[in-house]
């Protein structure tokens, strides 16, 4: 046991899970767990071996955080630039409903520290307190997580910045310190003398590994000066480390771990391809001014390939990238470039160049030997990279939030092959980014010029495709490209009519699934309730709410500045109609859910007080045998069916005939998804983890009125995500369909919580004619989604 009523694991590479870390801050109940001290005990040397002041603006990161103090007091001691980091969602939401409000310049984010979406050379000092102690386990172990953190921190870290690393520095720790950090950083080790108690027999360690300008290798420098009762042995083993160690740097006997050319087999490994055949290797000589990692990948069998060979370079900053890093990832990337054999090609974490096209000269010589064999000779080899596609770019807004992090603003014009045909060249856009995925784009909105209303109250009106007027736009010299330049008597619009977002199209199509329940609702004067769970730009509520006669729209969203940002630079409006909630999108969906099933046992117990009234026990009898046959199912059924089967029975259950619709009644006619990831390190960029779970969809289909529909946005390059997805779907709705967007990256997913066939037609275009009828009687979209075009996409999974 750990002290925390939560038992060890049985083996210590569940330290690396975060199945374990969530289980485990739940039974702490918020308790904060320590390892290795307190700031107490290392927050003095902290200061005067680091050479930082307490109202210094360093940008710091801790990997790993848990729920330790140590964040909350290095903030209230001055250092307020503070971003953590853990892949347990449990602690990070923990952490952040209690720091939020008292230190808002601190930020929480759900990111595995082994592969994070930072950008290189973003932060002046890391902070990892036990973390790397947890992932490398033992010393039998052949863990290579270590290994991923301590070269993403090189990576992350900026000149001169500092790795500290509160460790017990364990034989087989303290020498992958002691290896990693050679050429180019500057290694101390001391003893930590601690004012609070420890259970570990072990004396924990403060190692600094300062990221020097110059290459060079100094001896490491060991002080022991504040140890206190110490473990004997465990000093022992460390200065002989250490002393091991600086004999080898003072002797130059050994190297930073730079990569090398690789040496090639004289039977050839490289002169033909080899038909799905993939290998690694490191790249640099020291002739070359940059190191590399390399992936060789010859086209597979059923390829075509337009090119003999080609070199693609990963951009700057998206090594880690699950598109980059992944197996699965990389052959996607080979197949789309068309090559017989891909050379794809990223910079050691530890390089940095401005440009990452400047080091085509300095690399050639080193893919040459990597060439197939009639290549070598030829200047005819492509190099490839992934650019934005962006001709023109404008920064309007760049805004941090404690949740979401950096959000950037910008208006831009694409490149012309980046242009359908249909659109002119004189079309700009605006787009909402988030730095935590900065190759998502968030949103993106259509720019029109519209005249400069001659009255003040036309301001903010958003009839017609119009929004806000855009305020505080950055200062400086305008764009001068015509088409980001405001003329006098005019000025920028978002045309909400417009959805830039292709699978914007498709969630709105996806109502042909319902339109029939649609127009039974509004022939009815049912109210209409939606939710969208997802504000982004707040592009699609903007159509939702211009466009379909929904009564009830509530927009959850969970970051409040992600509010400001629509409001302030999109036209996102709220009304009477349209509202939104600052909120955690699952819990307002559980809620409905809650207070359905309250609403239903409520309903289910005055019916049957009316039918005994009035002289009969029908009624009660008739519940009492549905409860019944409802506790026998939950006994031999697997837990996911009992909560089925309670479902269904609400649903069943309706008021006596004649009756309407009770006005309490919350539940929701449409749920929409439309959430980003926080790690797309995965390949899942968008939803969430949770909103795969069968939590969260027990409580979807709960919430959802008879005829409801759920929709849910679904972007990923592993197509394990969509099979697995799908499955879950199918385990608590009836029918779910599909429509496949951007070459099968891009889906929307649509469960039915009951059969389509119920009542609805069976031509699909019957359906598709309802929808564009309820449309072009409420108000129809002047350049919005063709759904005619879009609904060829759907189909049934089965």
């Amino acid at each position: 046991m750990m002290g925390t009523g939560v038992p060890l694991p049985q083996d210590l590479k569940e330290f690396s899970t975060a199945k374990y870390w969530d289980s485990f801050f739940k039974a702490r109940g918020g308790k904060p767990f320590e390892w290795y001290g307190e700031w107490k005990d290392i927050g003095k040397l902290f200061l005067a071996q680091c050479g930082v002041s307490k109202d210094s603006k360093e940008k710091v990161l801790i990997p790993g955080c848990g729920n330790s103090t140590l964040s909350a007091d290095m903030y209230d001691a001055g250092f307020t630039d503070i971003t953590n980091i853990d892949f347990s969602r449990v602690v990070i939401s923990e952490m952040l409903r209690q720091h939020v409000r008292s230190r808002p310049r601190m930020r929480w984010l759900v990111m595995d520290m082994t592969k994070m979406q930072f950008s290189d050379s973003s932060f002046d000092v890391v902070v990892d307190k036990g973390g790397l102690d947890a992932i490398l386990g033992e010393p039998e172990d052949e863990s290579t997580a270590g290994v991923s953190l301590l070269s993403e921190v090189k990576r992350v870290l900026r000149p001169n910045g500092r790795l500290v690393v509160i460790t017990l520095a364990q034989q087989h720790v303290i020498e992958l310190l002691l290896q990693t950090f050679r050429e180019g950083w500057h290694l101390s080790v001391y003893a930590l003398q601690l004012t609070s108690s420890s259970p570990s027999s072990l004396q924990p360690f403060m190692v600094i590994a300062k990221k020097e300008t110059r290459a060079k290798l100094p001896l490491v420098s060991l002080d022991l000066s504040w140890q206190g009762a110490s473990n004997k042995f465990q000093m022992e083993d460390i200065v002989k480390a250490v002393d091991n160690e600086n004999v080898l740097r003072s002797q130059g006997l050994c190297e930073a771990k730079a990569p090398r050319s690789p040496e090639i087999n004289p039977k050839d490994s490289y002169e033909n391809l080899h038909p799905g055949r993939r290998l690694t290797m490191n790249l640099g000589s020291h002739r070359s001014q940059y190191n590399y990692t390399a992936v060789i990948m010859d086209a597979k069998e059923d390829i075509i390939p337009e090119y003999r060979c080609a070199v693609f370079l990963v951009p700057k900053g998206r090594a880690h990238e699950w598109l980059f890093s992944s197996v699965e990832g990389q052959w996607q990337v080979a197949e789309s470039t068309k090559a017989g054999r891909l050379i794809l090609v990223a910079l050691a974490p530890n390089q940095y160049v401005d440009n990452i096209l400047n080091v085509k000269d300095d690399l050639s010589p080193l893919v040459k030997c990597l060439l197939p064999l009639d290549c070598r000779e030829s200047s005819n080899v492509p190099y490839m990279t992934q650019g934005d596609g962006i001709s023109t770019r404008n920064i309007l807004d760049e805004v941090e939030s404690p949740l979401t992090g950096a959000m950037l603003v910008e208006d831009v014009v694409l490149s012309e092959e980046n242009t359908s045909s249909n659109k002119s060249s004189e079309e700009c856009f605006r787009r909402l980014v988030f730095r935590r995925n900065p190759n998502l784009i968030q949103s993106e909105a259509l720019l029109i010029r519209v005249k400069t209303p001659p009255k003040a109250e036309d301001k903010g009106k958003n009839v017609g495709g119009t929004g806000r007027k855009h305020a505080n736009k950055k200062k400086g010299k305008p764009s001068k490209d015509a088409v980001l330049t405001q003329k006098q008597g005019e000025e920028l619009r978002i045309d909400h009519s417009y959805l830039a977002s292709p699978y914007h199209g498709g969630m709105i199509a996806a109502l042909i699934l319902i339109s029939n329940n649609l127009e039974n609702w509004l022939g009815s004067k049912q109210q209409i309730r939606s939710m969208i769970v997802g504000l982004g730009a707040g592009l699609l509520p903007m159509f939702v709410h211009n466009h379909l006669p929904f009564d009830d729209i509530q927009i959850v969203e969970l970051d409040p500045v992600v509010g400001d940002v629509a409001k302030k630079h999109f036209g996102f409006i709220e009304d009477e109609r349209m509202k939104l909630v600052i909120g955690d999108g699952i819990d307002a969906v559980q809620d409905i859910a809650d207070a359905a099933t309250t609403s239903s046992s409520q309903n289910g117990i005055e019916d049957a007080e009316r039918s005994t009234s009035e002289g009969g026990m029908n009624g009660t009898s008739t519940i009492q045998e549905s409860c019944s046959q409802l506790h026998e199912e939950e006994l031999t059924a697997s837990p996911s069916h009992a909560s089925l089967k309670k479902l269904e029975l609400n649903w069943e259950e309706k008021p006596s005939q004649g009756s309407a619709p009770t006005s309490t009644d919350s539940r929701l006619h449409v749920l929409i998804v439309d959430a980003d990831s926080e790690d797309p390190s995965s390949g899942l960029s968008c939803p969430p983890q949770e909103f795969i779970e069968d939590k969260f969809l027990i409580a979807a289909r709960g919430a959802l009125a008879e005829g409801g529909v759920l929709i849910i946005n679904v972007v990923s390059r592993a197509t394990a995500h969509h099979v697995t997805y799908v499955a879950q779907l199918k385990k608590y709705f009836v029918e779910v369909y599909d429509i496949e967007v951007n070459e099968d990256v891009n889906r929307v997913l649509i469960a039915l919580p009951q059969p389509r066939n119920k009542g609805a037609s069976s031509d699909i275009m019957d359906d598709l004619s309802k929808l564009e009828k309820i449309v072009t009687q409420f108000a129809p979209w002047r350049s919005g989604p063709d759904l005619k075009e879009i609904v060829k996409s759907l189909k049934r999974l089965k």
